[in-house]
């Protein structure tokens, strides 16, 4: 939804049109009618899912062994740092000989949301099926390559497919595997055979195909460097892109507003103050130039940049925030938290951007208050009014003025506050409530909260305890019980199929038992799923095949399992005979008759 959000913001940028969907009967003309600033999501979880810094900590004493100890960062995990590291990154190699402390993974959004390209593979790796990858690199040959110029990466994998697309100086290689049933591609298996293959294949004498993305097994997420003042190439931040050439969003220019752009990182303040008036804005085919705004158009990584345009992008990135780094200082349009998160407010200075509490912009790392700046070394102790810069005449920020605080919250399993879990979090939620209010003229605002819950039966007096606020249920109580707002019930012959709706079936077996139905009519759902696949037209059948089973306990659970692995393939075979459907053959994500899932809930 966010990434349609950009998409949209953005429209008709390529076209040279005012940029922003608009209806057709609109008659406002403004250049970017959805705003400059872009749509994002972000993700404020745990540490144990992803981590919480961008950049690492350390080396510190105090190790095993009087060993130093790092706690790598988000950019470093992308990297691909781990125990025994030795790859191409010779930073990576340093920080290996360490104790390492590695925590959560940052490529998150593993699949592109509008074309489902692979932008990470897990680290098991891939399974059974036919697999896309997309790798952009620069350099090496220009010519195109054939499947055959690549050695097959193990027994199991094999090559079926390898293009090239040019985009000036960039290539894209667009390499399609098959994998047979039970073979899997690790993820550090794909980075150990782009390292091969492409010094052999792509490279030339003079010229060697280097990777753009962090990794080749994080073909979608691409890192930001600077230089610093010594000159040396430091990471920054990463961007998500998705390296398929025939994405929809790569069919779309972008371009995005920040207070301060990358490309004056390191000037002195009065050449920054004069690119904040737009004195030294350069016009770009499409954006418009600047004046008297605390706006500047940000600047493209290169991989991604369209044409000589340094400020326009040649595709949409997908608008993802994994890192709570990245939460705190880009402050996204949408953020999903879980509430173990709220307990941070009280100890991460950070977290007040999250509220619009906001006083300054950093053009390498974003958003931040005075006192509590972001940097290459998180959680400062004490106080600190900005990042550390060159030299007391070199400006890397600039001031901004504060944002307003969300507005609208969206809260899930209300009906928890009646628990222990509730007793607690109901503590932040009055803080988070407090936070959120704003000041417009003399009137105050509060939050809106849209919540769910399993039980309506006194959800009033459970708001009113909890947010001291008016409850509108939703769907509202209708006058009959058959009319429910997400369906109406009516009475209809179980063999009409000219009505749509849904048709439950109950099974009476008196004397049967418990396990005797489920052989007798999970053989026969089955078998007859695997008749239709093989006798139907595929574009024919409903895509949704998998037999789901629930039952209210683990043992239950079990027993049906041992039946799936023995009973139910003994019936299948006494009732169908030779043409009985194998249970244990596991095809491809692209079947139509998926295997049984036996689940417990």
């Amino acid at each position: 939804m966010i990434t349609a959000c950009e998409l949209l913001r953005v429209s008709g940028l390529n076209e040279g049109k005012p940029a922003g969907w608009r209806p057709s009967e609109c008659r406002r003309a403004d250049r970017f009618l959805w705003g400059g600033a872009r749509f994002a999501a972000g993700l404020w979880v745990g540490g144990a899912v992803t981590p919480n810094n961008l950049h690492g900590i350390g080396p510190v004493p105090g190790g095993p062994g009087g060993r130093f100890t790092y706690y790598a960062g988000a950019l470093d995990i992308l990297r691909g740092l781990c125990v025994g590291y030795s790859g191409p990154q010779p930073d990576l190699v340093k920080l290996a000989q360490n104790q390492l402390q590695i925590q959560g993974e940052p490529a998150q959004v593993t699949q592109c949301p509008a074309c489902s390209a692979l932008l990470a593979i897990p680290d098991e790796g891939l399974g059974e099926g036919r697999h896309t990858l997309h790798f952009v690199f620069l350099g090496g040959r220009a010519t195109t390559c054939s499947k055959s110029d690549f050695r097959a990466p193990k027994h199991g994998v094999t090559i079926e497919d390898a293009r090239l697309s040019l985009n000036g100086s960039y290539r894209t290689l667009s390499l399609t595997v098959a994998l047979t049933p039970r073979a899997w591609w690790k993820a550090d298996e794909i980075d150990r055979w782009w390292e091969a293959e492409s010094g052999r294949v792509l490279s030339t004498n003079s010229s060697e195909a280097q990777l753009q993305a962090a990794r080749a097994s994080r073909p979608g997420y691409f890192v930001i460097f600077y230089r610093n003042s010594q000159g040396a190439q430091k990471a920054a931040d990463f961007e998500i892109f998705c390296p398929n050439p025939d994405c929809e969003l790569s069919r779309h220019a972008w371009a995005e507003q920040v207070p301060l752009s990358r490309e004056y990182s390191g000037q002195s303040k009065k050449a920054v103050q004069q690119a904040m008036l737009g004195l030294t804005s350069q016009p770009e085919e499409g954006l418009p130039v600047i004046y008297g705004e605390n706006r500047q158009w940000q600047i493209i990584p290169e991989p991604f940049q369209q044409g000589k345009s340094v400020n326009k992008s040649r595709s949409i990135p997908i608008p993802a925030c994994t890192v709570d780094d990245q939460v705190y200082h880009r402050c996204p349009s949408l953020v999903i938290a879980t509430v173990d998160k709220f307990a941070r407010l009280a100890f991460e200075p950070d977290a007040g951007t999250l509220f619009g509490n906001v006083s300054h912009y950093h053009s390498r790392f974003g958003y931040y208050r005075e006192g509590s700046p972001p940097g290459e070394h998180p959680n400062p102790k004490g106080y600190a009014p900005h990042p550390k810069g060159r030299d007391a005449h070199t400006a890397l920020h600039c001031d901004v003025t504060a944002f307003a605080p969300p507005e609208l919250i969206l809260q899930d399993e209300l009906h928890l506050i009646e628990g222990p879990l509730g007793s607690m979090v109901g503590l932040y939620e009055t803080a988070v409530d407090l936070l959120c209010q704003r000041e417009v003229g003399s009137r105050a605002t509060f939050p809106k909260y849209i919540a769910s819950t399993a039980t309506v039966r006194r959800a009033e007096a459970q708001v009113q305890s909890l947010f001291n606020r008016r409850l509108l249920q939703f769907p509202p109580p209708a006058i009959s019980a058959d009319q429910r707002f997400f369906a109406t019930h009516h009475e209809s012959h179980p063999l009409d199929a000219s009505r749509a709706g849904r048709l439950y079936v109950g099974v009476c077996a008196p004397g049967r038992g418990a396990q005797t139905p489920i052989v007798r009519i999970w053989s026969s759902l089955l078998q007859h799923a695997e008749a239709l696949r093989c006798n139907t037209n595929p574009n024919d059948l409903d895509p949704f095949w998998t037999l789901v089973g629930y039952f209210n306990a683990i043992r239950e659970l079990a027993g049906a399992l041992s039946l799936y692995r023995q009973d139910i393939p003994e019936w299948l075979k006494h009732r169908v005979d030779a043409n009985s459907r194998d249970l244990d053959d596991y095809r491809s994500s692209n079947s139509q008759a998926g295997p049984v899932q036996p689940t417990c809930q």
